[in-house]
């Protein structure tokens, strides 16, 4: 059979399945029927293919085979044996046709998460994935094309993400080659259409197979059931014969459905657990639900009994019933999905008003297409956007890891996930939001910090030691009833499907999953599970001052300076318009004209953390932020410069001012001319003293600012200890004090704005970032906390140690129904259908007593778990 598989950039395998396809694949003579593929590992049923002294099943599985082995791969089969995917039935020359429509510029910009010309990045949907070597072939597509830079598989949800130069493969070639290696993505309408993005979980076609499987074994059990009922109904041995196997062979025939359809998920997974050398979950489940299905049609074969096959049919009922629960339940709390109504994020957009454009903020679940965006410096671009502005610069590091700004031009499209750098640009959206892609994109490893708790590791390997031991005990309770083999068998598979290590191990991932959901819906909102069982350890919490302690929005602002002419007035106007620090919001907030047009040119803008920000304004110079920044030097030569004695008074007095005044200050300098400076008196959050009290008696308190120590007899009040404050603190001395924190033995939570504090959240055992009216996001923090909710922070730590309380106690309560049902299992006390029934009910109780017990402890807690 001739072969023509396309693949990107043909490499030696292609050329040498080309060039051999008349000397090395030829017809085999007829092998036996346990013949196995040496790729996916299926029978090789009359003529084999051979190569290497290796057999396969069709050309495609050889083909595979000669690529790995070409680039070096074939490690791929050391991990897993037989574990590629079969190609039967999948090859075929019409490949490139199919994927056609994927060179279409529109399609292509629908499936691209991400493109500037040399690197692209998008991501599938793999329903083939299956074990560890699927993982570690598609994490080498690399070795298989050099045009694809990197791929990342999340084994969990079945995805691949890939990140390729699309001047060396196309999209419709990446597509082509994850086809030829056996893992076709799904490509549904929904992906390559104007449809909005995907919000329901990826298992809708998993569910519609469920509800299929839990009708054909319902339908099967209680028909089976009525089969039996002759026999439960007469007495001993008065059952006629010849009715006796009529009737077990309807159930037979009934029961062959659900064990051949309904219940072979359970084969399939334990079928692939033990090709890993692995146990899971389901095999001893899968090994019960076979030995009674076996016992049964024996026993109906030798006419002893009618079977008990209305058990097997109820058992594997039940353990869908309770699967499905399971899976909807999880679902209910899946919000990963759909984050952007809990989001505290918010976007500034330009609205048509009476008076005119007006600037506003809208929360982010608000943004749509078609919305007139401004974002300012460092702000997160939320959405697929086109520039408006004539130019700008955005840092894609988020998403590609390279950290250098690449320029933008009006009318080129900007990706979400890119950073503003330099002056506010101004874009229009043409995509929504995509919450699962941000919510990816903080996710990620780079922004990882500490590996899994030890609550969720005990939680993750307990499952295996536990399946292990149900396996040993089933044989003791089996040689222990002998000789009575009915006993025997009924006794080995009770223990085989009432033991449950499901609800020890579902209890953390419940339990979590609803506390992320209800910190969600209050405006904290979490980046995973982890951050949960962290927040408990906290004992040491450290807050920044400027616009974490402090409310921006109502900070009392005063100028003392220079009169400014109209036209300097609206040049700061247009500068601070671009900052987003909060003391510089202050100013533009409440000076009148900080509503000026902003239709003035801004270039060569640059922020400095925790100095100020410089840039140009229609070619003229603007410097604003603090004194040393502005420059005492130019304040001094400046004055010597005055021509008139009062001027040199007037700048004297302004530069004694600003040495002693109370208030943070802000100077400003016009064309290397220094005008004066703001002050800013601070007004602090409500309800901080509160707060404090409740942090006090269980943790450390500490300040870190980056501005004078004006505020520090304020601050007093709140920080008992003068030595847990620190002023004129730059970005780097905040993340080495919380490092030295740290290495004294702390847990150590910082709370910041996410602006000059970046790298102490990112060091910090959990950063919180406080959202203000701005889409200010740094994916080194933990957690985003709506502003005004920082008083509830105790509140939100107490939730967190609740929540922990919850994972242990419906831990124990799993324990104690798996040693009473064990016991009774072993003594025969339970047949096989009444463990099926207590198995399900188990999980059911673990999944009820989580879900009530953390709501409940919301509700008393007033953290409210319904949305906002």
């Amino acid at each position: 059979m001739n072969m023509d598989i396309p693949i990107p950039k043909p490499t030696d395998a292609v050329l040498h399945l080309q060039d051999s396809q008349n000397n090395d694949v030829r017809a085999a003579e007829q092998t036996h029927l346990n013949t196995h593929c040496h790729h996916c590992g299926e029978a090789c049923a009359g003529a084999s293919i051979t190569t290497d002294d290796k057999v396969f099943c069709c050309e495609g599985c050889k083909f595979v085979y000669e690529l790995l082995r070409d680039n070096n791969l074939c490690t791929y089969y050391d991990i897993s044996a037989q574990s590629g995917v079969s190609f039967k039935g999948i090859v075929s020359d019409k490949r490139r046709s199919r994927f056609d429509y994927l060179d279409d510029v529109r399609t292509r910009e629908r499936l691209l998460e991400f493109s500037n010309g040399t690197v692209a990045k998008t991501t599938f949907h793999l329903p083939q994935i299956h074990c560890s070597s699927c993982l570690w072939l598609l994490e080498k597509l690399h070795k298989l094309n050099d045009g694809v830079i990197s791929s990342r598989v999340d084994f969990m949800h079945k995805e691949v993400s890939i990140t390729f130069n699309p001047h060396q493969i196309s999209l419709r070639e990446v597509v082509e080659l994850l086809t030829t290696i056996g893992y076709e993505p799904e490509l549904h309408q929904q992906n390559v259409s104007d449809a909005p993005d995907k919000t329901l979980n990826g298992s809708q076609p998993n569910t519609t197979s469920l509800y299929l499987k839990i009708g054909i074994a319902g339908f099967a059990f209680g028909n089976t059931m009525v089969f039996s009922f002759p026999e439960y109904l007469s007495g001993v041995g008065e059952l006629d014969p010849r009715l006796r196997m009529f009737f077990g062979m309807m159930s037979i025939a009934l029961a062959l459905p659900v064990l051949l359809y309904s219940a072979s998920g359970y084969f399939q997974s334990s079928w692939q657990s033990l090709k890993q050398r692995h146990i899971n979950l389901d095999v001893p489940i899968a090994i019960g639900i076979l030995t009674l299905f076996l016992r049964s049609a024996f026993e109906i074969a030798n006419g002893t009994t009618s079977g008990y096959l209305d058990s097997f049919t109820g058992l594997v009922f039940l353990l869908l019933c309770g699967k499905l629960f399971q899976q909807k339940t999880f679902d209910a709390i899946a919000f990963d999905r759909d984050y952007k109504s809990y989001f505290p994020i918010a976007v500034s957009v330009l609205r048509k008003t009476a008076s005119g454009i007006q600037e506003t903020t809208i929360p982010l679940s608000a943004l749509g297409v078609g919305e007139h965006m401004i974002i300012r410096n460092n702000e997160l671009i939320p959405a697929d956007s086109v520039l408006e502005s004539a130019v700008g610069h955005v840092d894609y590091s988020f998403v590609t890891g390279e950290s250098a700004p690449v320029e933008v031009l009006s009318g080129n499209l900007i990706y979400a996930g890119g950073r503003v750098m330099g002056a506010a640009l101004e874009m229009t959206s043409v995509k929504d939001v995509s919450q699962s892609y941000l919510t990816s994109l903080w996710n990620n490893e780079a922004f990882q910090k500490q590996p899994k708790s030890a609550l969720e590791q005990v939680s993750d390997t307990f499952g295996a030691y536990f399946t292990v031991f149900v396996l040993a005990l089933a044989g003791v309770a089996f040689l222990a009833w002998l000789p009575n083999v009915g006993a025997a068998v009924n006794a080995a598979t009770a223990v085989l499907v009432i033991a449950c290590p499901c609800a020890m191990t579902l209890a953390a991932p419940f339990a979590l999953g609803w506390a992320l959901k209800i910190f969600g819906t209050a405006g904290f909102y979490l980046k995973n599970t982890s951050t949960v069982l962290e927040l408990t350890r906290i004992n040491a919490i450290v807050f920044d001052k400027t616009g974490t302690l402090t409310n921006a929005r109502t900070n009392r602002v005063q100028y003392n300076g220079q009169g400014m002419k109209p036209h300097e007035q609206e040049y700061l106007a247009a500068a601070l318009r671009h900052s987003t620090h909060p003391l510089t919001r202050s100013i533009a907030a409440v000076m009148h004209y900080a509503a000026a047009p902003s239709l003035l040119t801004i270039s060569d803008y640059e922020e400095i953390p925790s100095r100020g920000f410089q840039c140009r304004v229609e070619g003229h110079s603007m410097r604003v932020g603090s004194a040393e920044f502005v420059g005492s030097a130019m304040l001094q030569s400046r004055i010597s410069s005055f021509k008139t004695a009062p001027h040199r008074l007037q700048a004297e007095r302004l530069l004694s001012q600003s040495q002693h005044a109370q208030g943070a200050q802000v100077h400003i300098a016009i064309d290397g001319s220094y005008k004066g400076h703001f002050t800013i008196n601070a007004e602090y959050r409500s309800g901080l003293r509160a707060l404090f009290e409740k942090l006090r008696p269980k943790h450390n308190l500490y300040l870190l600012s980056g501005d004078n120590d004006a505020e520090h007899e304020t601050l007093s009040d709140l920080f008992t200890d003068d030595r847990a404050m620190a002023f004129f603190q730059t970005p780097q001395d905040k993340l080495d004090c919380v490092r030295a924190l740290q290495e004294s033995g702390l847990s150590v939570a910082m709370v910041g704005d996410g602006l000059n504090d970046a790298g102490a959240l990112r060091q910090s055992n959990v950063g919180i970032a406080l959202a203000e009216e701005r889409g200010t996001f740094s994916p080194a923090c933990d957690a985003v906390m709506a502003a005004d909710k920082l008083g509830r922070l105790s509140d939100f730590i107490g939730f967190a140690v609740y929540t922990r309380r919850v994972i242990i106690a419906a831990f124990w309560i799993s324990v104690f129904y798996n040693i009473i049902g064990l016991t009774c299992a072993v003594m025969g006390l339970l047949s096989p259908l009444v463990s099926a029934i207590l198995m399900p009910l188990s999980n059911a109780t673990v999944i009820g007593f989580t879900t009530s017990a953390t709501i409940l402890g919301a509700k008393l807690r007033k953290i409210s778990h319904s949305e906002n």
